[in-house]
């Protein structure tokens, strides 16, 4: 159909898609402002790099290291990841943004709970999902999940330190508002 948003139709958005108003700015300009808060967010209290924040063509991406949101092997959120996932999403609140949170593992076969690494990366991003929305109140409809097994690598999986950079949580903004069209709404 013509005109219509592809979110609401169930497209993934093309890359560099803003949606939405943005009070007074550019559709950029508010991913621009959103980025760098999601940077300052970033950072710890002394200076170390809790998570990475960048700027690709699809959106804003942020990635979770699975040191600081899961066990290995294991799906359930520890209590730091809880506490980076509030913060983001006071951020995504404001900015009424559109992400998708993908799963992504290194290529070690994995034993257990799941049968194998693709099952893992989704429950991992499912989990996530979950907690964004069922806890801290994020639109269902503005959230995606995806699950990508080993299949989408940061790093070679030929030493411990790149299988460790494999494993994590990427949450992409696909597209925000800036934080005047909110408060208009309301």
């Amino acid at each position: 159909p013509i005109g219509l948003d592809p979110i609401l139709i169930g497209e993934h958005p093309k890359p560099g898609f803003r949606t939405g108003r943005t009070g007074g700015g550019s559709g950029a300009g508010a991913q621009q402002q959103m980025t760098r808060e999601l940077q300052s967010l970033s950072q710890g209290e002394k200076g170390e790099e809790k998570f990475q924040v960048k700027q690709t063509s699809e959106g804003t991406v942020i990635s979770l290291p699975e040191k600081l949101t899961f066990s290995s092997g294991q799906a359930d959120l520890k209590p730091a990841a809880r506490a980076v996932l509030d913060s983001l999403a006071e951020v995504f609140k404001k900015y009424n943004s559109i992400i998708r949170i993908e799963g992504h593992t290194d290529n070690v076969p994995i034993r257990g709970t799941y049968p194998n690494n693709m099952a893992l990366s989704s429950a991992r991003s499912s989990n996530a999902y979950t907690y964004l929305v069922e806890r801290l109140g994020l639109d269902p409809h503005r959230v995606s999940t995806s699950g990508y097994g080993e299949f989408r690598p940061v790093a070679s999986n030929d030493t411990p330190e790149d299988r460790a950079r494999n494993r994590r949580i990427d949450i992409i903004v696909l597209g925000s508002e800036g934080p005047a069209a909110n408060e208009k709404e309301r």
